[in-house]
């Protein structure tokens, strides 16, 4: 269960910044396997209305959970989208799905190095992961065949793209 504490420390991605994310991504979207982890949803909702064959939800907190499936409810989502009540790490040790789009936004404290490799292990190949992590954070550019291919900065964070080669 997420804390009160946790739940403000999660990131707050503004709309243009929404867009301007997205709009990078669009061309790969259409019959896709999308996963979405702790973007509130929006990501993954973006990608279904978009035309991705699939679309999975990743979120710790049940109340975001029920409103992600209610949302997705409304668009007549059925079997096309699966939502996991899980932690970001807790998924990332468990996943098998092989995916060509993958958004982390994590909050900054459960961010690490091991995460982002776990998830890009289980990237299609050409697939993208974007993750977000304060200006200050490093992260290699290059590590289990995947190359850093844009960096979108604002405010104090800035995102990133992967891409598996």
């Amino acid at each position: 269960m997420v804390t009160s504490e946790e739940k403000e420390k999660r990131i707050i991605i503004p709309v243009e910044i929404k867009q301007k994310i997205f709009s990078q991504i669009i061309p790969k979207v259409k019959n896709s396997k999308v996963l979405d982890i702790y973007s509130d949803g929006s990501f993954g909702i973006a990608s279904f209305k978009k035309g991705a064959g699939k679309v999975e939800f990743v979120e710790s907190d049940s109340k975001r959970c029920n409103l992600i499936r209610k949302q997705l409810n409304q668009l007549g989502s059925f079997g096309k989208v699966r939502v996991f009540e899980v932690t970001a790490a807790e998924f990332s040790k468990i996943v098998t799905s092989k995916y060509d789009l993958i958004f982390v936004f994590l909050p900054e404290k459960e961010l690490n190095l091991n995460i982002i490799k776990n998830l890009a292990e289980v990237l299609k190949d050409n697939g993208i992961l974007i993750y977000s992590c304060s200006k200050k954070r490093s992260f290699p550019d290059s590590f289990n065949h995947t190359k850093s291919i844009k960096k979108i900065k604002f405010e104090d964070m800035k995102v990133i793209f992967i891409q598996k080669y």
